[in-house]
């Protein structure tokens, strides 16, 4: 029985952690600007926002975590082991990390431009 306990709060932890990565809020806001000085939304808000409304409800927030729960259950039994969160992590790990990546590549390749831009003139 404890083993179980033990399953459903750290499923119930997980589920929270992912809640606050997908809250409405971090999507609410607008961040950056075009060079016209247009608000740009983020994508993954977008994605949240199935129906486009610029807002996102508290239905469209749940299917969302339930996708995610899906994802980590990599068996479909409708249950996420301790492994299969590990692996889920780890993923989401991977996958942060490689955006993080090409974020930097990106920077450095603006950064490029824009010297290349300054040593032309």
């Amino acid at each position: 029985m404890r083993k179980l306990t033990k399953l459903i709060l750290m499923s119930t932890v997980i589920v929270g952690l992912g809640a606050l990565a997908y809250s409405p809020a971090a999507y609410a806001d607008d961040y950056g600007a075009s060079e016209k000085g247009e608000k740009k939304k983020h994508k993954r808000g977008h994605a949240i926002d199935t129906n486009g409304d610029g807002t996102v409800s508290k239905a469209e927030f749940l299917d969302a975590q339930e996708k995610r729960f899906d994802k980590m259950d990599a068996d479909g039994n409708g249950n996420v082991t301790k492994e299969e969160m590990k692996a889920a992590h780890k993923a989401f790990k991977s996958k942060r990390e490689n955006m993080r990546e090409k974020r930097e590549e990106m920077k450095d390749k603006r950064q490029e431009r824009k010297n290349y831009n300054s040593d032309s003139e």
